[in-house]
């Protein structure tokens, strides 16, 4: 046989608690599956006080004719939670119900739940975490603590996060260089390519491949240890090795030397010699094309760790 189940709903400690509609109306779903689940619902009230909200007739007629339940007023400058702890106080103590479910935060409930459970009743406690203070004791004074699920604040319940392109900058468009001028918009431009800018040809030794020693030995006056009686030997400095100078470039590991004949050895090309280049108009961009990770949106969407992806943070019951 089932359970009978009272179901107690401060309608405006859930509501007013709630980031929006979308969220409050998770919610007010997820409380019907919930309920639904725990037996056969006797009773079904929404608490209301009267006056309070300008909408009032469409939050009595949504919630009588969607969600089926009956709408408790309550004057709008009191407190309607006496009326409400009352009445499951009463439909427990006259064994209407064998479950009972209250959906608010609100301490005031405490006392009121501790008389149904010394009636040997179940009691269930939903409300969100705006609503959930704590350390007030209301969890610990209940059979089952259930909090509501909410929409997720990181990721705006869209489940996924969205950033900047990190590869157009979010512009959504990637350039490609002009490989005719190297990306600097010149084709003789400030710029000496043909001494890169020294203003110098320089022509390595090929003897010694620009290192200016031919050859090298072990240093026979430290016996290649690099010290003489604990001192630093004073024909190797500590290298262990005799070191033979290149002879065709006397040590300095260059064959040749001379000034750069394009840019008279200034490393930059006089403005009248400067032309720009023909291929990219002196733009320095050959070609701009969709960014391929972002698909030309300009920004890419990660997948939201705190929710998991769902858009929403979901709760596990706490008994």
């Amino acid at each position: 046989m089932k359970k009978k189940v009272g179901v107690y709903y401060d309608y405006q400690n859930i509501y007013d608690a709630s980031y929006d509609l979308e969220e409050y109306k998770k919610q007010i779903d997820f409380i019907e599956d919930y309920c639904s689940k725990l037996g056969k619902i006797v009773i079904k009230n929404l608490y209301l006080k009267k006056g309070k909200y300008k909408d009032e007739d469409k939050i009595v007629e949504a919630h009588q004719k969607e969600y089926s339940f009956e709408i408790k007023f309550g004057p709008y400058k009191k407190d309607i939670d006496t009326k409400m702890g009352s009445d499951f106080m009463d439909d427990s103590s006259k064994n209407i119900i064998d479950i009972c479910v209250v959906i608010s935060g609100d301490t005031d409930f405490v006392a009121p739940i501790e008389k149904v459970l010394n009636r040997k009743k179940i009691v269930h406690v939903l409300c969100n975490s705006g609503t959930y203070r704590k350390y007030e004791g209301i969890a610990e004074r209940c059979s089952v603590f259930q909090i509501l699920p909410e929409r997720c604040r990181k990721c705006e319940g869209e489940g996924e996060i969205s950033e900047i392109c990190n590869k157009c900058n979010g512009k959504g468009e990637r350039d490609t260089d002009c490989r005719y001028c190297d990306g600097t918009g010149w084709s003789i431009g400030a710029y000496c390519k043909n001494c890169e800018g020294t203003g110098w040809l320089v022509k390595m030794c090929i003897i010694c491949n620009g290192a200016g020693v031919s050859s090298t030995s072990n240093c026979d006056e430290c016996a290649a240890t690099g010290n003489i009686d604990e001192e630093l030997c004073s024909t190797c400095f500590g290298l262990g090795k005799k070191v033979v100078k290149c002879t065709r470039c006397e040590g300095t590991g260059i064959f040749s030397k001379e000034k750069c004949t394009i840019c008279e050895g200034k490393g930059s090309i006089e403005i009248s010699k400067r032309k720009i280049c023909s291929t990219c108009k002196g733009t320095g961009i050959y070609s701009t094309n969709e960014c391929r990770t972002c698909d030309g949106t300009g920004e890419y969407k990660k997948f939201c760790w705190k929710c998991k992806g769902i858009g929403h943070i979901t709760y596990d019951p706490i008994e």
